[in-house]
């Protein structure tokens, strides 16, 4: 009788572990997805160019509002968007925000190219075949 009690008390404490243990590797993975949902990693950039050569660089941490020749743009939780262009149409507008590594928008009649710079989380890889 006293090895059943040793063998129940046993199942139960090998329970309480496993639980714990579980716990502990489900919480470890998602503190580090928290920290990558954001979209921003470190060293993403904000680089702005006008006929190929680099006009200003900024970090995409700090929220502010930014005019470079005419164009207004937002910086804000890690994305980019044009507010105001004074271009002819104002297509710029209509690109909306950008927030990943490789994503531009472009104003063709200035001549500029808003790109996010920064190692991207994705395969550089466009389509896959079998």
């Amino acid at each position: 009788m006293k090895m059943n009690k040793i063998e129940s008390r046993a199942s139960i404490l090998d329970v309480l572990v496993t639980i714990i243990v579980l716990l502990i590797l489900y919480l470890i993975p998602t503190a580090f997805i928290k920290e990558h949902m954001t979209g921003i990693a470190k060293g993403d950039e904000l680089i702005n160019a006008k006929n190929a050569e680099e006009i200003k660089r900024m970090d995409l941490r700090t929220e502010t509002t930014v005019n470079i020749e005419g164009m207004e743009l937002e910086v804000k939780d890690g994305s980019v968007k044009v507010l105001r262009s004074d271009c002819p149409r104002a297509m710029c507008k209509h690109f909306g925000s950008i927030n990943a590594p490789g994503q531009v928008i472009i104003c063709a009649p200035k001549k500029i190219l808003i790109e996010i710079s920064g190692k991207s989380e994705e395969p550089e890889y466009n389509v896959m075949s079998y």
